[in-house]
């Protein structure tokens, strides 16, 4: 059964199913439990018989039952059903959470158990009213009230008691800094309110004009444009070990570190190290972990310098979270800090805003990877969306690289014209990328619009020390290369071979003459030693042969080639000669 219509009749069918087997044992409250927890369930995940369904309700029944917080923030149970113990069996591993509802629950749960490559096979989360004693059991009447969620999800089965323990405790941790972040939430808006007036503080060397594009910026942040997610201060008056003050949310525990040194995780990095020492009042920055709250992707951090009443630095700030899909979507010449970089981009193209060229460059500029837009430097933005201007009137290959100045990824923007846009090329730009800087693909993001050329972002992770000193150019000729499709490879070759005038001739003569399984099996070069074959064939006896070898035979492989341009070759007249020999 999978049709939403049906899916009411077969609701019904488990509430009667759960009255005529229920036994007086459970209680008064467990009808109730058995209506909310399949209510909005998918109709795919109540496909399965009566029994398991009551055995599912009833096991999640006895699991909720008690709940006593004592330092954990949830409850969670792994396990494969057995008949005996749990009333049912499954081919599936079990995962049972209880905790009170908050926000991120369901995303962040789901998100990294597909990160993990598990399959989802079942999700059934309803959240609950439900009242408690003092000692965490549920009662009838009297006791706290409170919402709590509950989710039975069933994953593609896992045997190795290992991986089960591995698996909740990320699941603890991930619960655990969802409760973090959301009970520090305003206090870290406090601290996000502190910030923007201690930059009044900053000394005449940063302008006016830095100073009210931070307090902006630190606005918009708060507008929902950003997840705020942890927040931590760090002392920088003992420069050679920077000490860590106050800190909330998913950065309150001391052991949790978001940032990569040579050495690993560390509290201060080189990055930062470079940040305090410069005139710079703000940075914006990719964090080396990814979030376990809301999306797995790589923390956003905010990093800004404290002063005291003299304008002296006394330490930075730095908050982490995730920029909102509201922030994407919105125009960069609306946000603080990017408009600064996006105006003086086209000031110094010298086109006019209104201007076609003018138009194409904000456009380009808009539609660049957000997080690339704030993390790139201005002479680099505006190398790269010049070059991109001059791939829209002529599509090429290209390639744009921002390399990490402490050498912890490179970001490449690779451009291809739409017709070359596919799954192949990407993987052979993936490896290239890889092999020239010495790297692993950490994260790629595609494009495809109306626009002449499709875009691919790569961020590809280095070790510091490890980085290959790649040249752009030679990186853009192998790209070409592996882009260029087999009949401009084969058009090439011929050029090479007979001069551009009978190249021409023969391209236009074979240029369909060759199939793709041809071309799957055969490089161009190939195909021009057997154009040479072909039109040696005389009008009479039409038939020439090719004995060859490919560099991997082995000895005692011989491959023939026959040719010929009147007559089809039947397989059963060249075989029994071929055996003959």
């Amino acid at each position: 059964m999978s049709s939403w219509s049906q899916k009411e009749i077969r609701f019904d069918s488990i509430i009667n199913y759960a009255k005529e087997n229920k036994k007086a044992s459970l209680g008064e409250g467990f009808m109730d439990f058995v209506n909310e927890f399949y209510k909005n369930a998918s109709p795919e995940d109540l496909s399965l018989k009566l029994d398991e369904l009551y055995a599912i309700a009833i096991n999640n029944w006895k699991f909720i039952s008690n709940f006593k917080e004592s330092g954990t923030s949830s409850k969670i149970r792994i396990f494969n059903p057995t008949l005996e113990e749990h009333g049912w069996t499954s081919s599936h591993t079990i995962i049972q959470i209880l905790t009170k509802d908050m926000p991120f629950l369901i995303d962040s749960i789901t998100s990294n158990l597909l990160e993990d490559g598990n399959t989802l096979h079942m999700l059934i989360h309803p959240v609950l009213e439900v009242s408690r004693d003092g000692k965490g059991k549920l009662v009838a009447k009297g006791g706290t009230k409170d919402n709590e969620s509950v989710m039975h999800i069933e994953i593609t089965a896992m045997s190795d008691q290992k991986e089960l323990d591995e698996l909740s405790s990320k699941l603890n941790q991930v619960t655990d800094f969802i409760h973090a972040s959301v009970r520090d939430w305003k206090s870290i808006l406090k601290q996000v309110d502190e910030t923007t007036k201690n930059l009044e503080l900053a000394p005449k060397s940063v302008t006016r004009a830095e100073v009210k594009e931070a307090q902006g910026f630190l606005k918009w942040l708060t507008q929902n444009n950003f997840t705020l997610l942890g927040y931590r201060e760090y002392d920088h008056s003992n420069k050679k070990k920077p000490t860590s003050s106050e800190a909330l949310g998913i950065l309150r525990n001391p052991d949790v570190q978001v940032l990569r040194g040579p050495t690993g995780l560390v509290d201060i990095s080189p990055e930062i190290e470079d940040f305090m020492a410069r005139d710079d009042i703000m940075m914006i920055t990719k964090a080396n972990v990814k979030s376990l709250v809301h999306r797995v992707v790589h923390l956003d951090y905010v990093g800004f310098k404290k002063f005291d009443d003299k304008g002296k630095v006394i330490s930075e700030t730095r908050f982490v979270g995730l920029f909102t899909s509201d922030s994407y979507n919105q125009r960069a010449q609306n946000i603080p800090y990017l408009e600064t970089k996006v105006k003086a981009v086209v000031e110094r193209s010298g086109f006019h805003y209104n201007s076609h060229d003018g138009k194409a460059l904000f456009h380009i500029l808009e539609t660049l990877p957000r997080d690339e837009l704030f993390q790139i430097e201005e002479e680099a933005l505006f190398q790269t969306s010049i070059g991109i201007l001059h791939l829209n009137l002529r599509p090429e290959c290209r390639a744009f690289v921002r390399r990490d100045k402490f050498e912890r990824f490179v970001s490449a923007l690779v451009f291809v014209p739409r017709d070359l846009y596919n799954s192949a090329l990407r993987s052979k730009i993936e490896k290239i990328l890889c092999e020239e800087f010495n790297g692993e693909l950490s994260s790629r993001y595609a494009q495809l619009s109306n626009d002449r050329i499709a875009r691919w972002h790569f961020i590809i992770r280095t070790k510091p020390g490890e980085v290959r000193n790649a040249n752009t150019d030679d990186i853009n000729r192998r790209i070409a290369k592996v882009a260029q499709s087999w009949k401009e490879y084969f058009h090439e070759v011929l050029v090479d071979r007979w001069g551009e005038e009978k190249a021409i001739q023969l391209f236009r003569k074979y240029s369909t003459a060759f199939k793709p399984a041809y071309q799957e099996h055969f490089d161009p070069r190939f195909a021009v030693t057997d154009v040479d074959k072909m039109e040696q064939l005389p009008k009479k006896d039409n038939i020439a042969f090719n004995f060859y070898r490919e560099p991997e035979d082995a000895d005692h492989v011989v491959r023939l080639k026959v040719y010929t341009s009147q007559n089809m070759i039947a397989l059963s007249d060249c075989l029994p000669m071929l055996e003959n020999m």
